[in-house]
């Protein structure tokens, strides 16, 4: 199920996943379809939401939701689950190991991330930075079209 708020210049989608591996390409869909034109590195945000969304199927084996939230400077995305053990970041990993880079991608290449916990569950989150005045931009100028 999903659903959409809007409040000044914040957007924010929601939508509940069952914990299953085929949800995790609904997942990719959900991310890329409403952060297209959010002023983000697009498949940067899938691939870590996605990774968010892999380690609540394989180690809450919760249903889990993927929150969306734009900010005037950055996307945040959450994935919340009913586990309360945290996610592990790997300090080293060997060359073969096929499972434990996901933490590690996140704390890498997203501006800032966390995880938050109450008697329910969690929720880990990442932030991206937006283009700034993104969202002030309009559609191209006639000039800048017969250009190219």
């Amino acid at each position: 199920m999903e659903r959409r708020a809007q409040v000044a210049s914040t957007a924010r989608w929601v939508a509940d996943f069952a914990p299953e591996l085929w949800t995790l390409e609904k997942v990719r869909s959900f991310v890329r379809d409403h952060v297209l034109n959010e002023g983000v590195d697009v498949e940067l945000v899938v691939l870590l939401a996605c990774e968010l969304a892999t380690n609540a199927v394989s180690h809450a084996h919760t249903p889990y939701s993927v929150v969306l939230e734009t900010q005037p400077a950055v996307l945040r995305v959450e994935v919340w689950d009913k586990d309360l053990h945290l996610p592990v970041v790997a300090e080293s990993l060997a060359p073969y190991q096929e499972q434990g880079r996901g933490m590690l991608l996140v704390t890498s290449l997203a501006q800032s991330w966390g995880v938050d916990c109450n008697c329910s569950g969690k929720k880990v989150w990442f932030e991206v930075p937006r283009e700034p005045a993104h969202e002030a931009q309009g559609p191209p100028d006639q000039a800048s079209q017969s250009a190219a």
